[in-house]
């Protein structure tokens, strides 16, 4: 069986925004390298505070993934992709220059909340090009949730703390003992923004080129060259008609 190469490419497209989407996950382990930098300007920054986007994302993924599915079978894929890459973009772009622990939580809940409006955008579009293994390409795309962290999680330490060195500061906080990293390591934060604003960047843009519905531009004109037909036949009939009376 030869395989449809728009439908591979959409498929491909679609794991790799759920690549990012799924980067939620690599929050585990750069906490506290996110600790680390906050609480440089704001020493009640602990990971425990910061773990408070879940819910703020969780809230938006309520809305935006049935409201994303909704667009997605209205105006295409790529308009869906658009605005959920666009959030990413966006976000990651204005977390290189915050400093504010509310103003972090806003756009890094937003970075993988918002941005689910597109996440039934690559199963829908993979379910039109493979109508028969719906299952099977769900299953590929949302893979790529996995992937992320696995993948990510040892790009933010390379860049972030490519010595492998330990926490350096100690705070004790009721019976909690809360671990830092001085500025030589927690100064490269705004720096990982810079490289996955990169990647993701290129990954958004890849998607948005191919996720695309199976249908092409020929098949659309000889859709409407056929309807034009029918009509066309239509009205040859009534001519016919109103001629013979």
């Amino acid at each position: 069986m030869t395989l449809p190469t728009k439908g591979v490419l959409a498929l491909a497209g679609g794991v790799a925004f759920h690549i990012i989407l799924g980067c939620l996950y690599m929050y585990g382990g750069i906490s506290i390298y996110l600790a680390s930098y906050y609480r440089q300007f704001d020493s009640s920054v602990t990971t425990r505070f910061l773990i408070t986007f879940l819910p703020l994302r969780g809230l938006m993924v309520i809305f935006c993934i049935p409201y994303g599915g909704h667009l997605t079978r209205q105006y295409g894929p790529r308009f869906t992709t658009l605005i959920g890459g666009g959030v990413v973009i966006v976000c990651l772009f204005a977390l290189i220059f915050v400093t504010n622990k509310y103003l972090f939580l806003l756009f890094y809940s937003s970075t993988f909340g918002i941005s689910t409006l597109n996440f039934m955008a690559p199963i829908i579009c993979s379910w039109k090009h493979f109508p028969s293994n719906r299952g099977t390409v769900s299953g590929i795309v949302i893979a790529g949730f996995a992937l992320g962290p696995l993948i990510f999680n040892f790009v933010n330490k390379i860049v972030v703390n490519p010595l492998g060195l330990p926490p350096t500061i100690s705070e004790k906080h009721g019976d909690i003992t809360d671990h830092f990293y001085g500025p030589e390591v927690a100064n490269n934060v705004p720096t990982m923004y810079v490289i996955l604003l990169i990647i993701w960047g290129a990954m958004i843009v890849f998607t948005y080129f191919t996720l695309r519905d199976p249908q092409t531009i020929g098949e659309a004109l000889y859709q409407s060259m056929d309807t034009f037909s029918k009509d066309e036949n239509i009205h040859d009939s009534i001519v016919m008609s109103r001629t013979l009376s």
